[in-house]
């Protein structure tokens, strides 16, 4: 994966982006429909998820990559603890994942945020 880099014009956009996503009912629903869809060996993994505090889990998740983005101390340990968890040896999650997880993420973005773009969009891929 190439490492592009991240300004703070687009940690901003990203920031407004979620908020706006956020304030629309059903965003984090429409993800996890998104992404238990886009894979068969994913749903599964979710069959005994409680999906409302799944919800808040994947905005502080995402808001963690925020501050990862912003360089904050905060962000770079939680995105390694995610990094920790989220692997193949504890909860069994394979390196293929994360692409349909992104994939599944920019979707969702574009069908609740109004101001979606294809700027904004590169903007959450950096």
């Amino acid at each position: 994966m190439n490492q592009q880099t991240v300004s703070n014009e687009d940690i901003e956009q990203v920031g407004l982006s979620l908020a706006r996503c956020c304030e629309q009912n059903g965003f984090f629903d429409r993800f996890y429909e998104l992404f238990l869809k886009a894979d068969p060996r994913i749903k599964p993994m979710f069959d005994n998820t409680d999906f409302n505090k799944q919800n808040r889990v994947l905005k502080a998740g995402i808001a963690n990559l925020i501050l990862f983005a912003q360089q904050s101390d905060f962000g770079k340990s939680k995105v390694a603890e995610l990094g920790f968890t989220h692997n193949v040896n504890n909860l069994n999650i394979k390196p293929e994942y994360y692409g349909i997880w992104v994939d599944s993420l920019l979707k969702a973005i574009s069908e609740f945020d109004s101001k979606h773009t294809e700027e904004l969009a590169a903007s959450w891929t950096k």
